[in-house]
């Protein structure tokens, strides 16, 4: 097996393992139609941790040389949210991914079966509740204030 044959069945096997924890198992047909679905699209694994790579060795420059909270902050969204930087293919291709993600939930909900669509919600619900415990109301924020 050649090197490229190795990360598409590892890309596969990690892609196949993440929808399993959300709808549980799978059939074939799905399997076969999540190996489908990513062989539409290039791999983005070395661009990414590329680009992860160079954005953590910025972060800790700026760490190091004790950068204002603001400029940190601008950093970290930039990094975090708006993906500031993406080399020019890598962004090419995820643009594409997002823009096809849509048709592509939509075919994968008609194949659900009633014990993956309850999968699913539980899956969700769990974290629904994760994070609704980590959000601070007003309410603890006021109460929090008060205790200084």
């Amino acid at each position: 097996m050649s090197d490229a044959q190795k990360r598409r069945e590892e890309r596969f096997d990690w892609f196949q393992g993440h929808m399993e924890r959300w709808l549980g198992s799978i059939t074939q047909k799905r399997t076969t139609w999540l190996r489908q679905q990513l062989d539409r699209y290039p791999s983005t694994g070395e661009e990414w941790l590329a680009y992860r790579k160079e954005q953590q060795q910025q972060l800790l420059q700026m760490l190091r040389i004790g950068a204002e909270r603001e400029n940190l902050l601008d950093f970290l969204n930039g990094w975090m949210i708006e993906r500031r930087g993406l080399p020019e293919k890598f962004a090419e291709a995820r643009e594409r991914i997002y823009a096809d993600l849509p048709d592509r939930v939509m075919e994968l909900d008609q194949m659900l079966t009633r014990d993956q669509r309850q999968h699913l919600i539980e899956r969700i619900q769990f974290f629904e509740a994760l994070v609704a415990g980590l959000i601070l109301t007003p309410e603890v924020v006021a109460s929090d204030a008060s205790d200084n």
